[in-house]
């Protein structure tokens, strides 16, 4: 019987570009609450 990928390992990213840094989360001049909002619109249009 073979031995199954744990279910984190394929659903993890494999690559960087899904993940999101803080420096793409804060941006200068822009209020946390603005910033917050913008990336979940983000991720609601990804779905």
């Amino acid at each position: 019987m073979p031995i199954r990928k744990p279910l984190a390992d394929l659903i993890r990213p494999k690559d960087l570009s899904h993940f999101v840094g803080q420096k793409d989360l804060i941006k200068e001049g822009q209020p946390l609450y603005q910033i917050i909002k913008i990336n979940i619109e983000i991720l609601l249009h990804e779905v």
